[in-house]
Formats: C-alpha cells, sequence, structure tokens
C-alpha cells in the first residue's frame, strides 16, 4: 500500500514540476537512455508502455518524463515480486 502511495505522490510532484516550468515534460532520447539505461527504454519502446514523440519526420526523438517515470517505478515493483525471498539468518 505504500509503494503506491509513494507513486502517486511521485507522479503529483512530477506533474507539477512541469506545469511550473521546473522540468520540461519531455526529454531527449539520448537523456533517456543515460538516465534509464538504453535496453531499458529501448524494451519499453518496443512493448508500447513508453512511445517516442517526433515533431517532424527528421526529427529526433523525444520521451514524456511521466512516462519514463511511471515505467522506471514499475519496472523497480516487479523487480521487487521475482527476487527470490533471503532466508533469514539465525532461526
Amino acid at each position: 500500500m505504500r509503494t503506491i502511495e509513494l507513486f502517486e505522490i511521485e507522479m503529483i510532484v512530477q506533474a507539477t514540476l512541469e506545469q511550473l516550468g521546473v522540468l520540461q515534460p519531455f526529454m531527449s532520447q539520448a537523456e533517456a537512455f543515460k538516465m534509464y539505461g538504453r535496453g531499458k527504454v529501448e524494451r519499453w519502446t518496443k512493448e508500447g508502455w513508453i512511445n517516442p514523440v517526433h515533431d517532424g519526420s527528421a526529427s529526433k526523438k523525444r520521451f514524456s518524463r511521466l512516462e519514463l517515470v511511471s515505467c522506471a517505478r514499475n519496472n523497480n515493483c516487479l523487480n521487487q515480486f521475482k527476487r527470490k525471498p533471503q532466508p533469514v539468518k539465525g532461526k
């Protein structure tokens, strides 16, 4: 439950920062690769979780910050469920 609440707060803060002009709503593909890793961004795009935006036929790809944050957060949550529980030491 707490993870969901933190995720919602994170998304609200992200949207607020964009509305205030502190953050741009989109980031370049290079920024996305640097922040989240090329493999993850390409996989999320291939699986349809995020959609690159092109302003013109020859323009560079950009990605929504909210989509990237959401995918990263969901990816972290899924990885927690996939981990095997560690045995308790001393018992």
